[in-house]
């Protein structure tokens, strides 16, 4: 990093910080800290207003506005790319807010960089991650994410039935209450991190099987500690499943980045998937879609539900066949 990089690099630093010590300083930037000292002889030189207190480091003076950055056409890049992913991920308000965000940003760029960005944004292009077959699907889908993200900014409760899978692939439905913590997106997909007054801690909920999502009065605090960004969920999937694939398909089953996937391995035989799970229904139409590419070695009761609906199939079709 250069030395001009470097001074516009310890300006944000203190912009964000309410001190920086000069030894913080230098290693996060690589240096020594004589280096640090002459950095900041130099800001306070150009007329930056610094402060520094024994003990605690330098800060700088409240209210002091940065000038314009100059951006690299990479930095400038990696600005329009998010508000890419932003405009197709996020509801209507974003995806307006995204869109004039990249026309300032085009705008203020000089002639030479718009022309770079104008030549990267070529080669990439986010597109939405979920398919919604009908318009009132996705405006419901819409609705619920502002309404989440309401709740979540003004730490309000907010309470919705929810259909969750069981055995035998019912659905069913119960009403929750929760304490909304944040929304995280996983391959497109929208889920809520909540702490839900059912379960007495944090569960996650996806978006399409809510339900009359209302927003309550009741406000709450989080639980001490917790932090979105931060937040790692506890591995409650407690069943292991063992299944060969055949090395025809290796290829395909990794491409599926399938959410139960734990380990693999290719052996002569085929490939070896060990599947972590809550309960074999949430795997077992996956498998089965597999048809007699796949083999479940255990556990035995899954192989012989797999086995059981084959012959169901194959039933089926004989009927159909003899009924002709």
């Amino acid at each position: 990093m250069n030395r001009t990089d470097r001074l516009l690099a310890i300006m944000l630093e203190l912009r964000t910080r309410d001190f920086c010590r000069a030894e913080d300083l230098a290693e996060k930037f690589e240096t020594c800290k004589r280096t640090i000292y002459r950095d900041m002889q130099a800001l306070s030189e150009s007329g930056v207003p610094l402060t520094a207190v024994p003990g605690k480091g330098y800060s700088l003076m409240e209210g002091y506005f940065l000038p314009p950055i100059r951006l690299k056409p990479e930095e400038a890049m990696t600005l329009l790319l998010g508000s890419g992913y932003v405009e197709q991920n996020l509801d209507g308000e974003f995806r307006q807010h995204a869109r004039t965000a990249q026309e300032k940003l085009e705008a203020v760029l000089p002639a030479s960089q718009q022309e770079e960005v104008i030549r990267l944004k070529e080669t990439v292009r986010f597109l939405p991650g979920s398919f919604f077959p009908e318009a009132q699907a996705y405006a419901d889908y819409e609705s619920k994410l502002v309404s989440l993200r309401t709740a979540i900014m003004g730490k309000r409760t907010v309470s919705f039935g929810y259909r969750k899978k069981f055995e035998q692939n019912n659905l069913q439905s119960g009403r929750r209450t929760v304490h909304p913590y944040g929304l995280v997106n996983i391959s497109g997909i929208w889920y809520l991190v909540a702490y839900c007054l059912l379960r007495k801690d944090i569960r996650h909920f996806r978006l399409e099987r809510m339900d009359g999502l209302i927003c309550e009065a009741e406000t709450f605090e989080k639980l001490d500690g917790f932090e979105l960004q931060k937040y790692i969920p506890d591995q409650d999937m407690p069943f292991s499943i063992h299944v060969i694939f055949d090395a025809s398909v290796q290829d395909r089953v990794m491409e599926t980045r399938y959410f139960y996937l734990h380990t693999y391995k290719m052996k002569e035989d085929g490939l070896h998937v060990t599947l972590q799970v809550r309960q074999a229904e949430e795997v077992f139409h996956w498998l089965l879609s597999w048809g007699s590419k796949v083999k479940v070695i255990e556990p035995q009761s899954l192989a012989d539900r797999i086995r059981e609906e084959a012959e169901a199939m194959l039933g089926i079709r004989q009927k159909s066949i003899e009924s002709c």
